[in-house]
C-alpha cells in the first residue's frame, strides 16, 4: 500500500552550499517580481492573447460596473514563451541561472496557474524584499533525489546512523537521526531558510503494509478554540497553549514597537542624506531605487535594529514550534488509538472574521490542527471522514431528531 509521506529535518551544510541556496532564493524573488511586472503590462497581455495563451474576459464588479480582466488559459505554453523573456532579463541584470533551471520553471508555472486568482490591484503584496541571511525563503526542486545512510561506530563502541540526501550534485546531511526512510521514494525536495537555520522537506511515497480497519475503534471529534472533545471521553484542553502563545504575542508586540522606533530613526537619517545630496526620496508613494538602497544600508548598519530583528525571528520560531509540537502529539494519539475518525468540516475563515477581537481565535490555528490530523491518518493508513457541522451537537444519534432548545 502506497501512502503520501513527507519528512522534515534540519541539515548541516557548508558555507558554499549556504551561498548557493541564498543565490537561489534571491533568483526566485527576482523571478516573482519579473512575472508581476510582465503580466501587468498591456503590451505583454496583448502578445499572450495573440498567441492564444490568454484571453480577456468581461467581468462585473459588486457596484454593477463591467470591466475587462486578463486571464491565462494555457499556462504550460505561456511558460515556455515567457521563459525566453526571463532569460533576456536575467542576462541584462547579470543574474547567474546555473543550476537553478528546474526550480525557476516550476515556480513560473505555479505562478501562471494561480495568476487568475491573484488580485493584481494590490501590487504591494507581491513585491519581495532583497533576501538576507536571516530572512525566510525556500527553493523547491524535483531533480534527481537520492536518500542513503551511513552506519558508524563511536569511541564508546555504540553504532549510530547518519542520513544523507543527494539533490543533483549536492549532498546534505540530516541532523535528525531517527528517520524511517525504508521503502520511501522522494519526489520533490524543498530547502528552506529560517533565522539562519536550514531545513529540508522531502515529499513522496512510502510503501506500508495494508492496514485492516477495525470499525469498532471509531471516534467522533468535536473541535473548537478551547477544547478538543471525543465521543468516548477523549479530551484535550487548549487553554495552556493559548496562554503560552499569548505570552509570545505580547513579547513580540513589545519588540516590534522598539523596532518601529529604529525604522523611524532610519527614515529621518535617510531624509537628511537625500536633502544634502539632492536625491529624490519618493517616486509617488514609494522610495526611489537610490533611496531604497540607502535605506537598506542604514538599517543593516544599525546594530540595535539587527539585534531586535533576530530576537523577533527567534520568538516567532519558538511560537510555531510550541504549537506544532502539541498538534503532532494530538494527531499521533488519535491515529494510534483509533482507526476511523469523524471530524467536523469546519469553515475556519467564516469563524474568524474581522469583527472578532478575541486573540485566542487567531493564536489557535484550527486549520493547522485539522491538516496535521488528516496527514497523520493518511500516512498510517487510517480513515478520516469529514461531517457537515450543522446541528452535530443537537442531533440525536438514534432517532436523528434535532433538539433546537440546546445552545
Amino acid at each position: 500500500m502506497l501512502v503520501n509521506k513527507s519528512y522534515k529535518s534540519q541539515i548541516k551544510i557548508s558555507q558554499q552550499q549556504k551561498e548557493n541556496i541564498g543565490c537561489g532564493i534571491f533568483l526566485l524573488n527576482q523571478l516573482y517580481n519579473f512575472m508581476i511586472d510582465f503580466c501587468q503590462k498591456e503590451e505583454n497581455q496583448r502578445l499572450l492573447v495573440e498567441n492564444d495563451f490568454g484571453k480577456i474576459i468581461d467581468m462585473e464588479s459588486k457596484d454593477g460596473k463591467t470591466y475587462q480582466k486578463f486571464t491565462i488559459i494555457k499556462p504550460q505554453k505561456a511558460c515556455t514563451y515567457i521563459d525566453k523573456k526571463w532569460k533576456l532579463y536575467a542576462e541584462n541584470r547579470k543574474l547567474s541561472l546555473k543550476g537553478f533551471s528546474k526550480p525557476i520553471q516550476t515556480k513560473m508555472l505555479q505562478f501562471l496557474k494561480t495568476f487568475n486568482k491573484i488580485n493584481m490591484s494590490s501590487q504591494k503584496d507581491f513585491n519581495f524584499k532583497l533576501s538576507s541571511a536571516d530572512n525566510y525563503g525556500s527553493i523547491t526542486t524535483d531533480s534527481s533525489i537520492k536518500l542513503f545512510k551511513n552506519r558508524y561506530k563511536t569511541k564508546s563502541g555504540k553504532k549510530k546512523t547518519k542520513y544523507y540526501v543527494k539533490i543533483g550534485r549536492e549532498i546534505y546531511q540530516f541532523k535528525n537521526r531517527d528517520l524511517n526512510i525504508k521503502h520511501f521514494t522522494p519526489k520533490t525536495a524543498n530547502i528552506s531558510r529560517k533565522n539562519g537555520k536550514y531545513y529540508i522537506s522531502l515529499s513522496g511515497y512510502q510503501k506500508i503494509s495494508k492496514k485492516v480497519i477495525d470499525s469498532s475503534k471509531n471516534l467522533g471529534i468535536d473541535v473548537n478554540f478551547e477544547t478538543i472533545v471525543g465521543s468516548d471521553g477523549f479530551k484535550v484542553q487548549l487553554k495552556n497553549l493559548q496562554n503560552k502563545l499569548n505570552l509570545y504575542t505580547k513579547k513580540l508586540e513589545g519588540l516590534k514597537q522598539k523596532q518601529s522606533k529604529r525604522v523611524e530613526l532610519a527614515k529621518e537619517v535617510l531624509k537628511t542624506i537625500c536633502e544634502a545630496d539632492k536625491i529624490d526620496m519618493y517616486n509617488g508613494k514609494r522610495f526611489t531605487t537610490e533611496a531604497k538602497q540607502l535605506y537598506r544600508s542604514i538599517l543593516s548598519q544599525d546594530k540595535k535594529y539587527c539585534r531586535l530583528k533576530k530576537q523577533i525571528n527567534k520568538k516567532y520560531e519558538k511560537r510555531t514550534n510550541v504549537q506544532d509540537d502539541l498538534y503532532k502529539k494530538i494527531a499521533s494519539k488519535i491515529t494510534t488509538d483509533y482507526d476511523l475518525c469523524f471530524i467536523e468540516d469546519l469553515n475556519v475563515q467564516a469563524m474568524v472574521n474581522s469583527k472578532v477581537k478575541n486573540i485566542n481565535l487567531y493564536n489557535v490555528s484550527l486549520t493547522k490542527l485539522l491538516t496535521t490530523i488528516k496527514n497523520k491518518a493518511h500516512t498510517k493508513g487510517k480513515i478520516i471522514i469529514e461531517v457537515e457541522p450543522a446541528y452535530t451537537s443537537k442531533t440525536c444519534n438514534n432517532c436523528k431528531e434535532i433538539n433546537s432548545k440546546l445552545k
